[in-house]
């Protein structure tokens, strides 16, 4: 990359941190030369995960309640790790405290990096022995709706939204299984 285009930082400045992450307002040097403010978010988790649980060419779906847009999101079991647990524990953790399952197997499939974010993902893959209907004893913490199946067969990121997702992570996890599950 061309170092006369990048925004290069005059001063860092931490606005905000908790648990999960840290708000910056730095002052920042634009490539015309100009000064201003440039604000983002740093997750301070060590990574996070993706759950994406199937039964034979379906995957599975929950309604999750998002605070900020006050609307269900369509997803899969996701969430973040932390300091000193790996990523197999973390998504045993989430996958648990999202749906109330509990013992299964998890196979590692691929870890993303998304956009804008340095921490990795870790996409698990994990065989259902029956079809969930709902979230069981979910964590007092999550705001879950219905549980739901999709037919992998029928889904691409082309098609996403027509299933009311709209997660960037959900879509590239189920990717990532239909291609594993030969599905294409």
């Amino acid at each position: 990359m061309s170092t006369k285009r990048q925004i290069r930082t005059i001063r860092e400045n931490l606005v905000f941190e908790n648990k999960w992450l840290r708000l910056y307002n730095d002052e920042v040097q634009f490539p015309d030369g100009s000064t201003g403010t440039y604000i983002f978010k740093e997750w301070t988790a060590p990574y996070g995960v993706a759950i994406v649980i199937t039964k034979g060419s379906e995957a599975l779906l929950l309604e999750n309640h998002r605070y900020k847009e006050q609307n269900a999101s369509v997803e899969i079991p996701q969430g973040f790790g932390e300091v000193n647990e790996t990523p197999l524990s973390g998504a045993l953790r989430e996958l648990s405290e999202e749906t109330g399952i509990t013992g299964t197997n998890l196979v590692s499939i691929r870890s993303l990096i998304s956009f804008g974010q340095a921490k990795k993902t870790h996409v698990f893959h994990a065989i259902a022995h029956s079809k969930l209907t709902s979230p069981s004893n979910p964590e007092a913490s999550e705001v879950l709706g219905k549980a739901f199946w999709i037919d992998l067969r029928n889904f691409d990121a082309n098609t996403a939204s027509l299933n009311g997702i709209f997660d960037p992570l959900t879509v590239a996890s189920l990717m990532l299984v239909r291609s594993e599950l030969d599905l294409d």
